[in-house]
């Protein structure tokens, strides 16, 4: 179903992230839960091709984050729009959120992760560094207006150790 090949791999980030939305999981295999994100983006730090992602820490994935090296972001055609605002809008908490937004997990054993059989690319990403937003470091007051609760995101960076793209 996917193929590897992450050079010469061509992608909008700034659209898909924005517009598309993506969809991290974490965790292994006995437990893991996943959460839609649209803020963070891609480059090349450290002599590695990176992705970098933010996430509060008030957000159950964030627990998941913390305690496993490495994750996979997911991105989808459009038809599954339905599928990543469920996955954002209800607590992994509470329930299932690959049952509830019916996507099928992909167990990869060999890295303990799992990523959304639909998804037209994954990203299987390893935590490599990780830094807390501070608003005394805001340089411009109106990004406080993205914390009315103070829970201030925390970056993590995160090297693309494998691209899936999936087969036509």
């Amino acid at each position: 179903m996917f193929k590897k090949e992450l050079k010469d791999f061509n992608m909008n980030v700034f659209n898909e992230l924005k517009d598309s939305w993506a969809l991290i999981t974490a965790g292994g295999v006995d437990d893991f839960t996943c959460m839609t994100v649209s803020w963070g983006g891609f480059g090349y730090l450290f002599n590695k091709n990176v992705c970098y992602l933010v996430v509060r820490p008030t957000r159950n994935t964030y627990k998941y984050l913390e305690n496993n090296e490495r994750f996979t972001l997911s991105f989808f055609e459009d038809k599954y729009k339905d599928a990543l605002s469920i996955c954002g809008s209800v607590s992994g908490i509470d329930c299932n959120k690959y049952e509830k937004a019916n996507l099928t997990p992909v167990y990869d054993i060999d890295n303990n992760i799992y990523y959304a059989k639909e998804a037209k690319y994954v990203f299987k990403l390893k935590k490599i560094s990780y830094q807390d937003f501070d608003p005394q470091n805001f340089l411009d007051s109106s990004l406080e207006k993205h914390y009315p609760l103070k829970d201030y995101h925390r970056m993590y960076i995160a090297e693309i150790t494998t691209l899936l793209v999936a087969e036509d």
